[in-house]
């Protein structure tokens, strides 16, 4: 009888793999004994068996997969994160290429009257496309009393090269000018002493026509990468350095227009 109830406690006693706290940590932790345990045992039911096996394998193949992506693929996650420095890099490398050599300049400007109160200018230069040229043109005057010498600025923009050139026109207003510094003048006396009335036995039958290139107003990359970031690679003619130690580009002409009294 003690033998038999023996026999059956035997029996009756659930093995490791057959207890839930033992195959839960398995599988996760050991996967693969946890996935015998599984199947060996009873504490789960068939379906219960079968979903979690599928997740599993879900899983490996997931993994198997990425793994053999980056094996076969071992630069494409660092190209794709880098991509923007990559680029940058090779902008650097086209300005340190270009950085020593020199670049010389030219421009021609010719004028013509459209009518007396109207100058076509035309600007051909070998200044590459996009670049952004500062356009003057000016006529010379001193003030009564002062030694200096000032400018009626009869225009002034900034224009972009466009197949090789750039044109304006302008009107040579000069008593245009003249009244509007005479209402400055009376505004600004009081604070300005330099106001003084305009000598106009010192203004000249002639305009200036100035061509400005200057690396200090936003440009295309393009046009840095020749000239310099400072205008350091600019030669020739008309090359200044300014004050502040960078490089411009003047170029001037002089056309005749009679003063307007």
């Amino acid at each position: 009888m003690d033998t038999q109830k023996i026999q059956s406690s035997l029996n009756t006693t659930r093995r490791w793999y057959d207890k839930k706290r033992f195959i839960l940590p398995l599988l996760i932790f050991m996967f693969p004994v946890g996935l015998y345990a599984l199947w060996k045992g009873n504490a789960f039911s068939k379906g219960i068996k079968i979903g979690i096996s599928a997740v599993y394998v879900l899983f490996f193949l997931m993994y198997t997969g990425s793994v053999l992506f980056v094996i076969n693929n071992p630069n494409n996650q660092a190209v794709d994160n880098n991509l923007p420095d990559r680029v940058d890099m090779v902008a650097e490398e086209v300005t340190v290429i270009e950085e020593g050599t020199v670049f010389t300049p030219n421009t021609d400007i010719s004028t013509e009257n459209i009518s007396d109160n109207e100058i076509k200018v035309s600007v051909k230069t070998s200044f590459p496309e996009s670049t952004s040229l500062t356009i003057g043109a000016s006529r010379d005057y001193k003030r009564t009393g002062i030694d200096d010498q000032y400018a009626i600025d009869l225009y002034s923009n900034n224009l972009i090269v466009k197949n090789g050139q750039v044109t304006f026109n302008f009107n040579p207003n000069d008593k245009k000018y003249i009244k509007e510094y005479e209402e400055l003048r009376k505004r600004g006396w009081e604070f300005d002493k330099t106001l003084t009335e305009i000598d106009r036995k010192s203004i000249k039958d002639t305009i200036e026509i100035s061509v400005l290139f200057t690396p200090r107003v936003e440009q295309p990359k393009s046009v840095i990468n020749l000239t310099g970031v400072n205008g350091e690679n600019l030669n020739g003619a008309g090359v200044e350095t300014t004050d502040y130690g960078f490089k411009v580009y003047d170029k001037k002409i002089k056309l005749y227009h009679k003063f307007q009294n």
